[in-house]
């Protein structure tokens, strides 16, 4: 059974969020993109021809993905070894910004998770993780996430990004909180490490207005 007008409709709000982060492509190569995205994730030739069950979700899971939405990516990815592996990719992910790398790719986030983690021996690319190690790989991950979180102090804030760093810190401040968090992202601000935990791309994008709870950990020296 091919989808219905409703999933359609899902479909193509979700990729309206790929073409605001792909502001870098031509229409011409957008259209390349979703063509491509629809074949290599579902092997149809065109949204028409995609199966409403498994074949839709797969390609919502890597369309949300592609749009920075990490809670919709969760929600279609519902075979729990996908689901897990969103959880590896965004632990990964937390790990980078915490250690502030410059080169944010895909590709060099894993390179640093890999070269952390070096005796674990982990594959070149994280989808080349076997399925039945996904879950040890993540608790591999959030600990050594949990590692490099538990030295620094917190403090409870609230804040808004305008595109100036702006930050309001709590009085008198919350106890830290190392618990994984899908959601989460890191961010230097102002000299803080912040963590911010209603995030859903992986930086505040300039002269977007968005308010935020986070905790700010004073840097080290």
């Amino acid at each position: 059974m091919t989808l219905s007008v409703k999933q359609k409709a899902t479909f193509w709000k979700a990729w309206a969020a790929v073409k605001g982060e792909r502001q870098d492509l031509s229409a011409a190569e957008l259209e390349t993109l979703r063509h491509q995205t629809i074949k290599e994730t579902t092997g149809k030739s065109s949204l028409t021809k995609v199966a409403h069950l498994e074949q839709f979700e797969s390609l919502m899971a890597e369309v949300c993905r592609m749009g920075n939405n990490i809670e919709g990516a969760c929600y279609w990815a519902i075979g729990s070894d996908r689901r897990v592996r969103v959880m590896v990719e965004r632990c990964a992910c937390q790990l980078a910004q915490i250690a502030d790398i410059d080169d944010k790719s895909p590709e060099a986030i894993w390179a640093y998770v890999r070269g952390i983690a070096q005796q674990a021996k982990l594959p070149e690319r994280l989808d080349d993780i076997a399925e039945p190690d996904l879950f040890k790989v993540f608790q591999m991950l959030d600990t050594h996430r949990r590692r490099k979180l538990e030295p620094l102090l917190g403090k409870s804030v609230t804040g808004l990004w305008d595109g100036d760093h702006s930050i309001v810190i709590d009085d008198p401040p919350a106890p830290a909180k190392l618990g994984f968090n899908k959601n989460a992202g890191f961010f230097f601000l102002g000299g803080y490490l912040v963590m911010v935990t209603n995030v859903i791309n992986d930086k505040p994008r300039k002269k977007v207005i968005a308010s935020f709870t986070a905790k700010v950990i004073p840097p080290t020296t």
